[in-house]
This record gives C-alpha cells, sequence and structure tokens, in this order.
C-alpha cells in the first residue's frame, strides 16, 4: 500500500524460500503495481484454491482491467460473490457495450436484472442484444423494461443502438405502448 514495491518483492522472495509460493500475496503485489496480465494467475490460483470474496473483487477488478470479460461473468456465478454480483454485473454490462462486446454486456444485464429488475438495466440489456445483432432477445429485454417501469418513448423510438430494429414487426407497437414521459436515467453509450 506504501508503493514500496522494490522491498515487498525481496520480502516475497524470502517468504518463497521458507515456505513456498504464496499466490495471493504475489497477485496483490502485481494488482498493485498496475501489472494485471502477472496479477491475474496468481489471483485465480489463490481464488480456486480458498475462494474468498476479497481475493474475487481483486480478481474481477483485474480481469475487467483486461477486458477479460466472459471470466468476469463466469466469477459472477461463484457462491462466494454472491453479494458483489449486482454491482458485478452493471460494471460488466456498462464495460462490455462501451468495448463493443455486446452479446456479454447483454448477458451481463441479464444477470444484473435477475437480481434486481431494474428498467434502465433491462433496456441497456435490450441495447446490447440488438447491437450483438440477436433481435430475438432484444425484444425480449425490451419488453422487461416496459413491464418494469421503462418509459422514455422517444429514446425507445430514436435510440441509435436500436436501429436493426425499427424494420422489425413488432418494434412499432412496442413504442406505441408507452404512453410518453422521458424518466430514462442511465443509458449506455
Amino acid at each position: 500500500k506504501q508503493a514500496r514495491y522494490e522491498e515487498a518483492e525481496k520480502e516475497l522472495t524470502k517468504f518463497y524460500g521458507l515456505f513456498g509460493p504464496e499466490h495471493y500475496l504475489q497477485g496483490v503485489l502485481s494488482f498493485q503495481k498496475d501489472e494485471m496480465s502477472q496479477a491475474i494467475p496468481d489471483l485465480k490460483k489463490a481464488f480456486d484454491h480458498s475462494p474468498d470474496y476479497q481475493v474475487g473483487l481483486i480478481l474481477s477488478q483485474a480481469l475487467m482491467a483486461e477486458k477479460r470479460y466472459a471470466e468476469v461473468l463466469a466469477l459472477c456465478g461463484h457462491d462466494v460473490m454472491s453479494e458483489a454480483v449486482l454491482p458485478l454485473s452493471i460494471n460488466l454490462q456498462i464495460d462490455a457495450f462501451q468495448n463493443h462486446e455486446f452479446e456479454l454486456s447483454g448477458r451481463a444485464g441479464a444477470l444484473a436484472f435477475a437480481q434486481k429488475p431494474d428498467p434502465n438495466v433491462a433496456y441497456n440489456a435490450g441495447c446490447a442484444f440488438a447491437r450483438a445483432s440477436d433481435s430475438a432477445q432484444s425484444f425480449v429485454w425490451l419488453e422487461r423494461a416496459i413491464a418494469s417501469g421503462f418509459n422514455d418513448k422517444n429514446l425507445l423510438a430514436t435510440d441509435s443502438d436500436l436501429d436493426a430494429l425499427r424494420s422489425e414487426p413488432g418494434f412499432k407497437d412496442l413504442v406505441d405502448r408507452i404512453s410518453g414521459g422521458n424518466q430514462h436515467e442511465s443509458h449506455i453509450d
């Protein structure tokens, strides 16, 4: 924490000589040094050996930094991470979308919605699936968004994320189901 990495590495080398490798300590040291590609294997070994919530959080941050979204999504499914599923999946939904990993963004949104039915999360999942060329899933999630309270008719009608759906049967009916309003809070761009 004091950024005295050389001293930490020397102490870690001494520790290894006495007790063998300590993957958690090495992983945290690499993480603190912002060397995520070196941190991930050690953090994975530490987590696999003894699943721990804090190790899982650090591992998820390292994986996100390296854009290894599928692995973050898999980590969300581990029992020990249950209390972090909502914030992890929302962060994953946003980050994956911004990096054009639309299918994973949609899946992360679905996971977040299962934890807490938020119309904005459902809407963003619909947008992600539309961008991933999965119109069937997109419609499912836009329906869920409306059913759970999404009511920004203008955004639904004009959002460029949904351009691929505009010619689909049922899109106009979906827009017409909203009476108006502009209460959409958090759209991923």
